[in-house]
């Protein structure tokens, strides 16, 4: 059911066991980010598609619901994303607002960000981090 859903609302995975992450507890109910596949190992409650994420940048998608972002739609991108093994490149590629607002909420690696990590501004200009018409939230 999960599989290749595009949109908001994400499917839900439900968590059966106490979980933390980044001293804080998961919420009982994970909204399924589209390049992601529920299913949990030592390190993580998703896994990545690696297919989906690849076709986040080919395609120009949202990597959250998975639908194509227009080149003049304002978008919301993470801009400190530490690099370490774990890392999901498309955490860092722009998002639609909502996407991003859901995410923040959800994902443990996004929750303890603050606004000055983010910037909003034109798909085609953050895309490619030009600073013409792009504000920090």
């Amino acid at each position: 059911m999960w599989q290749n859903w595009e949109g908001l609302p994400r499917p839900i995975y439900e968590i059966k066991e106490e979980r933390f992450k980044h001293g804080r507890k998961l919420y009982d109910k994970i909204p399924i980010p589209w390049q992601s596949t529920p299913g949990f190992n030592e390190k993580s409650l998703l896994q990545l598609n690696h297919e989906l994420e690849n076709r986040v940048y080919l395609e120009h998608l949202c990597a959250y619901c998975g639908i194509k972002i227009k080149e003049n739609e304002e978008v919301i991108r993470w801009t400190t994303q530490e690099l370490n093994k774990d890392i999901v490149l498309s955490d860092s590629h722009p998002f639609h607002l909502e996407c991003m607002r859901q995410a923040r909420i959800y994902c443990p690696h996004m929750v303890n960000t603050t606004d000055n990590e983010y910037i909003i501004g034109e798909y085609s200009k953050i895309l490619y981090n030009t600073k013409d018409h792009i504000e920090v939230i």
